[in-house]
């Protein structure tokens, strides 16, 4: 008689080799989840840079991506884990995935990516300050909202000046944030000092000097509500002077004031002046060496084009070069007087400021087309 055991092992045996090389398989050859598929996106000036990664794909050949934008079809690419969407318009916000395919099959599709290509100039991590580039000349402070270290989207936001590495650290009750899309730094409007960046009492931002300056910035106003481009403010105390604030009035006019001894003077461009949601380039250039009155030694600048002045006031007393000191910061994002007191509502892509040079506007649009600053170029997400 045959053992039972001996006629079962065989089948046994076979249904465990057969269970082992099953299971072994699906761990080797199984299809990602869809977490395996990360994507990440550069946006440029009328393009967005696609890049992504696979985890345990199906195979290392013969890889197909299909790229979809907002949902639709964009294109199909093989073999490759990038790709650059030369029709993205600036200003438009666009949704992103790439779906994997092997031998006509989907395996997994990414996370989904929102971002927004914007005419801003490339500031890549690691930018330092390039001495050689003329718009470098009495550069003081330039502030490029990327330091590109330990950067989270939405967290609290920390600049530098990339100048002399000074912190622009955040402050008031309601802290800047990042965006890394573009990336600048958000404030989130309020009342004065509820939102802004703080760059300390710095000798060189030290109020308005009796020779020249130009302070020029990208930002994106979200509304027409007051707020403060930025500010060195020290509200006429003690009899000091030569102060000033930079910002916007709730009706988008672009203002400068600037604190005299006795009466501030005020120069303001029309109403609307500043359009809103969308990216647009400001600045204010200063000639202390002027002698025919302050309002003259002033002049505002949007996207490089010099304003006709809606209003001006020459204010009283003159700007005395020994009493352009204090105590108090270099306010981003801020301003405590007037009409413009409040903190910005929008964001910030970049902020230069110049002491004894006055910009042309060709200057000023060579500055918004390309910072000076250098970097490898492999740290630039915007090439190729």
């Amino acid at each position: 008689m045959v053992d039972p055991y001996l006629l079962t092992a065989p089948v046994l045996l076979l249904g465990i080799v057969f269970l082992l090389r099953f299971v072994g398989c699906s761990f080797r050859h199984g299809a990602p989840s869809a977490t395996d598929v990360t994507l990440m996106a550069a946006p440029c000036s009328g393009k967005v840079n696609l890049n992504w990664t696979v985890t345990n794909p199906p195979s290392a050949t013969g890889l197909s991506y299909q790229i979809n934008r907002d949902n639709n079809l964009l294109n199909t690419v093989s073999d490759v884990a990038s790709y650059t969407d030369n029709t993205a318009a600036n200003g438009t916000t666009y949704s992103y995935s790439v779906t994997i395919f092997y031998g006509g099959t989907s395996y997994a599709t990414s996370n989904s990516v929102s971002t927004t290509p914007a005419a801003l100039p490339g500031r890549p991590p690691g930018s330092i300050r390039d001495p050689g580039n003329q718009l470098s000349q009495n550069l003081i402070g330039l502030f490029l909202m990327n330091d590109g270290t330990g950067q989270t989207e939405g967290q609290s936001a920390d600049d530098t000046n990339i100048v002399d590495g000074t912190m622009a650290a955040h402050s008031g009750s309601v802290a800047p944030t990042w965006e890394l899309a573009d990336p600048s730094v958000v404030f989130h409007g309020g009342p004065s000092l509820t939102c802004y960046l703080d760059a300390g009492v710095d000798a060189a931002f030290d109020d308005m000097p009796t020779s020249q300056i130009t302070i020029i910035a990208k930002v994106f106003l979200n509304a027409d509500v007051a707020g403060g481009i930025c500010e060195k403010n020290d509200a006429n105390q003690g009899s000091q002077d030569s102060g000033f604030l930079f910002g916007v009035t709730g009706n988008g006019a672009l203002r400068l004031i600037v604190e005299l001894s006795i009466t501030n003077m005020k120069i303001q461009i029309a109403d609307q002046g500043v359009p809103a949601e969308q990216w647009v380039q400001v600045a204010f250039t200063w000639d202390g060496t002027q002698s025919t009155g302050p309002a003259s030694a002033a002049g505002l600048y949007v996207n490089g084009a010099l304003q006709p002045n809606a209003s001006e006031t020459d204010g009283n007393g003159i700007l005395d070069g020994s009493k352009a000191s204090n105590s108090l910061p270099f306010r981003i994002g801020n301003a405590t007087y007037d009409t413009i007191a409040g903190s910005f509502y929008g964001k910030t892509a970049y902020m230069a400021i110049y002491k004894g040079r006055l910009l042309s506007p060709s200057d000023m649009m060579a500055l918004d087309a390309s910072l000076p600053i250098q970097y490898p170029p492999n740290l630039n997400p915007c090439s190729g």
